[in-house]
């Protein structure tokens, strides 16, 4: 069995914030999880990224090898499930929460 990449479904390509690299829409992101108390771990291994819960505690595993695009649309789509209303965030990555929201 070979290891299937990640891909966002229902996605037409990689979510852009003009202005800013993807290491820092990444942080940002991060910092968003972190806000929520959702724990963000990169790990190696043969699965696919996605969010699940250990204990009642939320968790978002990304796969460390995958694209930092890839990262972003997953991390976009598993906080997008989340009520974000309350949390201190750029008003464009808000936004981008917010469609993602929509569309689910």
């Amino acid at each position: 069995m070979g290891r299937t990449k990640t891909q966002t479904k229902g996605k037409k390509g990689p979510i852009v914030i003009r202005g800013w690299s993807n290491a820092e829409v990444l942080a940002a992101l991060e910092h968003v999880a972190g806000a929520l108390g959702i724990q963000v771990r990169y790990e190696r291994g043969d699965f696919q990224s996605a969010g699940c819960r250990v204990e009642d505690q939320p968790m978002i595993i990304l796969e460390k090898n995958d694209k930092l695009s890839s990262q972003i649309n997953i991390l976009m789509r598993e906080l997008a499930r989340f009520d974000t209303s309350h949390i201190d965030m750029p008003e464009v990555l808000s936004q981008k929460l917010e469609n993602i929201q929509k569309s689910l």
